[in-house]
């Protein structure tokens, strides 16, 4: 099968689902990036574990966080899962290929100082 044709499968499961449009959405975006990476015509055989990787080092080539990078690899994973259970693809990939760790913002606190100087600018 097809990896569009497959995706367009999994996006009306989604729909029966009962899925919401923006969900849907989330699903054709982020699942389609991986679609354009492998190809619109590529087989669902093409799928493997090594170019799964190489996709995952392309995402990290570009200018988004490494939150946005989970979250495409979250769906993809979903849509893996699918494709198994469909019998599209003969390993579950989404088992083998695990989430990346998401950088955490360090959030800058104040310091005892600066909390007293912000306080005293009250006056009760």
């Amino acid at each position: 099968m097809i990896i569009q044709t497959a995706l367009d499968d999994f996006l009306v499961d989604q729909q029966i689902r009962g899925n919401s449009r923006k969900t849907l959405e989330y699903y054709r975006l982020s699942v389609g990036f991986y679609v354009r990476f492998m190809g619109d015509s590529a087989s669902t055989q093409a799928i493997t574990l090594d170019s799964l990787k190489r996709y995952y080092l392309t995402l990290c080539d570009r200018p988004i966080s490494t939150v946005t990078r989970q979250t495409y690899i979250r769906a993809l994973r979903a849509f893996l899962t699918w494709c198994y259970r469909q019998e599209y693809i003969p390993v579950n990939l989404s088992e083998k290929f695990r989430l990346p760790k998401a950088k955490r913002k360090a959030i800058d606190v104040l310091t005892d100082d600066e909390v007293r100087r912000l306080l005293s600018c009250f006056n009760p």
